[in-house]
This record gives structure tokens, sequence and C-alpha cells, in this order.
């Protein structure tokens, strides 16, 4: 019997998480399912597990591969996927053991083609970030509306006047008819190679959606880990975030956005570089070697494209001092900025 939702799930040595989230998947009150578990490459017995999993459940599919990245991984999923409906799920998350079974009801109720799920955010189990049962759904199907959902992934709009419908960017977040992806040929490209791959994937997606909900139930539990790529301080971040950003551009154009739509490519490459300077400025690197570090990435030629054009006075004052520090080559100003605002931040939080 064919399965109503294929699952998805990249594994990447997390052994310590992993049995967490296969039980909360294999314990779903929608039992039509199959679980995918792509093991890319671990080295710590996560690869095991998967094993001994599949060996007690009929359900599961094991695919062993040599480390390509988790895109790469989920796209080894896909090429399996026999369900109707197709959803990824992290190996270090869990979710709500109902968590399906609403969503399918609630896509087949009002016959979506996709539907985004709410999530909260944890540490330790149990200290979610916050926790909403409402059954409350948003339905959205206007062109209109999907058009600016696919824009607001990458950024705030930059026109005040434009509503801001931001579901988020990220696979495990979203179920979607499985003939969407598998008939446009939808794949996820390497993070090796760009930043926020997934955001692409449902970008590409929602060209093809009439009809998108979002579930404010926050069914999905997503762990807070320092090993996150947003998180880490690789220092090839900067050249991929603007690697990604051309490429949406290039794709706004291409599908018949206006020429302003730009700026929601250029605003996501302005909010993750942020999160990169921050990344490595609190890192353990001697000071010279920040400061040198993030004086090279001032001078890549796109960001005097964004300096030039980008409508600056949409911005709040702290972003805009931070970007014309770093577009000027002040560093160690916008080094003393930046740590000193996460300072604050640590503070408050106590």
């Amino acid at each position: 019997m064919k399965p109503i939702l294929s699952v998805i799930i990249p594994v990447y040595n997390i052994k310590n998480y992993l049995e967490e989230c296969l039980n909360s998947v294999i314990n779903q009150t929608l039992k039509e399912i199959e679980i995918i578990l792509v093991d890319d490459g671990s080295t710590d017995g996560s690869a095991k597990i998967c094993d001994d999993f599949a060996s007690k459940d009929n359900r599961i599919i094991v695919v062993h591969q040599k480390n390509q990245g988790a895109g790469m991984a989920r796209n080894a999923g896909i090429e399996i996927a026999n369900g109707k409906y197709i959803t990824f799920t992290d190996g270090d998350d869990y979710l709500e053991t109902s968590a399906f079974e609403t969503l399918i009801k609630a896509i087949t109720a009002h016959n979506l083609d996709a539907i985004r799920l709410s999530y909260n955010t944890f540490k330790e189990v149990g200290q979610f970030s916050h926790t909403i049962k409402d059954g409350r759904l948003e339905i959205f199907e206007s062109n209109s509306e999907i058009r600016q959902i696919q824009l607001s992934t990458f950024s705030r709009p930059w026109d005040k006047s434009v509503k801001d419908i931001n579901l988020g960017g990220s696979p495990w977040g979203l179920i979607i008819k499985a003939n969407i992806i598998k008939d446009n040929n939808i794949r996820f490209l390497s993070e090796r190679e760009i930043i926020s791959e997934d955001y692409i994937f449902n970008y590409d997606c929602l060209n093809h959606v009439s009809r998108l909900a979002k579930s404010y139930d926050t069914l999905y539990h997503y762990r807070i880990t320092p090993n996150s790529i947003t998180r880490s301080p690789k220092l090839d971040n900067v050249v991929r975030t603007i690697a990604t950003s051309k490429l949406m551009t290039e794709k706004f154009c291409n599908d018949g956005f206006s020429d302003s739509a730009k700026f929601y490519a250029m605003g996501f490459c302005i909010e993750v570089l942020r999160v990169h300077l921050k990344n490595v400025f609190i890192s353990a690197m001697p000071l010279s070697s920040k400061l040198e570090w993030a004086k090279s990435q001032s001078q890549l030629p796109y960001f005097k494209t964004i300096f030039d054009q980008y409508p600056w006075q949409l911005l709040s004052l702290k972003h805009k001092l931070g970007f014309y520090l770093f577009a000027k080559g002040h560093m160690l100003s916008l080094y003393t900025l930046i740590v000193g605002q996460e300072r604050v931040r640590n503070i408050l939080k106590r």
C-alpha cells in the first residue's frame, strides 16, 4: 500500500539525539508513512542506530552514502520516496506524535498543495521557547500572497507598505505534494557552494503551489546546537552567502518579479553577513585575524553594489551604522559595536 507521507531524515553524526527523533516519528498517530533515513557518512555510530531501527520497523528505509551534506542527503531521499506527500525532519529534532495526522487532515480538508507547520526551539528537552495549541490555520491562495511569501523568505520587505508574510524557509517545516517536487525536478543545491539551500528549495516549490496554509500549532521542536551551520564561524560563509544572493536575484528576474525584488536578495545578504561577523568576532580567533578577515570580506565587489543600491533609509540605525563601518573598512569600530551588543544581550538574558 502506497504511504500517505514520506518522511526524509538526513543523518550525520547525531547519535546523542537520533533515537529521540526516530521515536517521535515511528510513534506518529498517522501510521501510513515511510521513513527514509539517509546516513550521510556518519562516523559516530549514527549509521548503526539507523539500521537497528530499520530492523524493527518495516516502514523504515536506510540509505548509506559518502558525506555530501544535508541537501544531497535529502535529494537521495526524494529519489526513492513513494508517498503522496513529502516532508523532511532533522535528526536532532523531534515532533509531537500527532503532528503528521493533524497536518494531513488539514491538507485534505482544505484541498492544499502544501502546509507549513510552526515550531519552537529548545536547548534542553521540555524547555521550549513557546508553545501554541489553538488549532489556528491561515490559508494563502492568491498569487500575490504566495509570491510575497517567496520574497519574504529571504528578508523583510524593503517597502514598508508591503505585508511581511514570512513562513520560514526550512525544509523540515513543510509538507508538500510529492508530484510538485518530482514532476518539476526540484532538488536541493549543495550547501558547500551556497548558504540557505533550503530557502531556495522552498522558493522553487512555491513556484508550483496554488493553495498553501500555515498551522500555528507548535508541532515541531527544533534543537539549538552549537554546531548549527549558521552559528559556526566558517570563514567561507560570506562568499557562499553572496552566491545565494546573486542566484536569488537571477531567479527573481527569471520568474517575473519586479527589479526591486533584488532588494530582498540584498537584504538577505546583509542579515546573514551580520550573523557571520558576530560568529567570527566572538570566536577564539586572535583579534588581528578577525579584523583582517572582516576587512578582506568588505572588499568583495558585491558589497559595493549593495552599498550603492540598497534603500538604507529602511534599516534601523544600528544596522545602518554596522554596514557603514563594514563597507568603509572600519573593522575595529565594527568589532567593538557587534561584541558590545552581544555582551549587552547576554546580560539582559540573565
